[in-house]
């Protein structure tokens, strides 16, 4: 199984790299969804108009919950797929067990991000 803290480590960097530069593009794919407007838009108009208007930090607004998001649900991802990979294929020779262990890990994942959604939401008729 080794060190845990490498695929920890490795999810993180990961999630923060992958979130940092894919954040743009999450904020110009909200701006194009905007109900508000009616008129056809281009990703190039939104984008000009945006760095115009609101400034080049802009582009990376609401990085800062995608990272809270992202990074430990990625951290889990790696993890669980070394811990379960590592236990049930040691040698990596089976394709189909690495199939079935890198599934396993991607709904340790997603369970994870429902729980922290469904949990308050569950507390909620206690209060």
């Amino acid at each position: 199984m080794g060190n845990i803290a490498n695929p920890i480590l490795s999810g993180c960097i990961s999630g923060s790299l992958s979130t940092l530069m894919l954040q743009p593009f999450d904020v110009l794919k909200t701006r194009l969804q905007d109900p508000g407007k009616h008129e056809p838009r281009s990703l190039f108009k939104v984008f000009t108009g945006l760095v115009k208007k609101e400034g080049i930090s802009s582009l990376w607004r609401g990085t800062t919950p995608t990272l809270l998001r992202s990074v430990p649900g990625i951290a889990i991802y790696f993890t669980s797929l070394e811990i379960i990979e590592g236990s049930f294929n040691p040698d990596r020779s089976s394709k189909i067990l690495s199939f079935l262990a890198s599934a396993f890990s991607r709904t340790s994942k997603h369970l994870k991000q429902a729980s922290w959604f469904m949990f308050p939401r569950i507390l909620q008729p206690c209060f």
